[in-house]
């Protein structure tokens, strides 16, 4: 089984729709075991390099069963080996192989006021689904998940403002699961008009950025009521939050122009031009930075998105095991 979950993973590793840097897990169950993703390790390098880590499932349900949704304290773990803070979901889905991304054209949904509308046919007609409101990742959504997982059995379960777990037995049966809820989620996403905007002669004082050639921030930036709305809806997922910040960094044409802007930013979108990066922006921050411009140019409505609170934020920003992870990725 593990050939097939790294060729698995390899594969939907390089499809930025599917997942982005070191984001997502995945994680299979043999004999008395669980392997899981190493915290900070992209799914890309699944057949190249050796990314899981594996645990004892035993260990993993003693403390669970107690209420402990932290993994024993007996496993020691170096810096490349730290399993990944969704572990003890992993364990929680009772299917061998359990799958967990921020599908971008199922993320684009989640992070909708009204996805509760827009998921009520696919639920219905899939009981073996639950949506999930927004839990910080780890101990907090394990422990919310276990609660319906008490009850009832789950294959798919979607997680607001965070992404998408399927369950299965099988390699291709997560593949027939992943297409299924792709296809069911594609109608709710605006279709990209692609249009083709001049790229601009970037001053000679700027050195050392690069203007990411991608049609979508320049949409985002050439558009005066997306431009402007960019503060009010940028923290809609986690691992943004997590590798970006709590604000967009942004900057007007005008300031632009004036060189009213901090060179020390690992980014700027800028007005009526588009996303500018640092050449020393590392590999997972520029993946969530395009997984952001993916999600916002599939919205038909600004309004209609929900982003996490202050709270969230500040939860998700201070936890020791997500600076971990940004510590340990590309």
């Amino acid at each position: 089984m593990r050939k097939q979950i790294e060729d698995f993973c390899s594969d939907i590793g390089k499809n930025r729709l599917l997942v982005q840097g070191a984001g997502g897990n995945v994680s299979w169950k043999q004999d008395d075991s669980i392997y899981v993703k190493a915290s900070g390790t992209w799914l890309a390098e699944a057949a190249s390099k050796d990314i899981f880590v594996k645990l004892t499932l035993a260990d993993l349900w003693k403390n669970i069963d107690r209420d402990i949704f932290l993994i024993p304290d007996s496993y020691k773990f170096s810096n490349q080996n730290k399993p990944s803070i969704e572990t003890l979901m992993h364990v929680i889905l009772p299917q061998k192989i359990v799958v967990h991304l921020h599908a971008v054209d199922v993320l684009s949904v989640l992070i909708r006021k009204d996805v509760d509308k827009d998921l009520k046919i696919f639920l219905t007609e899939n009981p073996n689904s639950l949506l999930l409101n927004y839990f910080t990742p780890g101990a907090d959504l394990a422990r919310e998940l276990c609660k319906f997982f008490k009850k009832r059995e789950y294959d798919i379960v979607f997680l607001k403002n965070h992404g998408l777990v399927i369950g299965a037995d099988t390699v291709d049966q997560v593949y027939k699961k992943l297409n299924k809820v792709l296809l069911y989620f594609k109608k709710f996403n605006s279709d990209e008009v692609k249009k083709n905007y001049p790229i601009p002669k970037l001053p000679n004082n700027i050195s050392g950025y690069k203007l990411i050639n991608n049609f979508g921030s320049q949409m985002i930036c050439n558009n005066s009521k997306i431009f402007g709305s960019l503060d009010n809806i940028w923290a809609v997922y986690p691992d943004l939050v997590v590798f970006l910040g709590r604000k967009i960094q942004k900057i007007s044409y005008k300031d632009f122009l004036n060189n009213n802007y901090d060179l020390l930013s690992r980014y700027f979108f800028i007005e009526k031009i588009g996303l500018l990066c640092n050449e020393k922006i590392s590999n997972s921050e520029l993946a969530n930075l395009l997984c952001f411009i993916d999600l916002i140019v599939r919205q038909p409505f600004l309004d209609n998105i929900k982003t996490l609170d202050e709270k969230e934020i500040d939860t998700l920003i201070g936890m020791e095991s997500e600076k971990f992870r940004i510590n340990n990725s590309q």
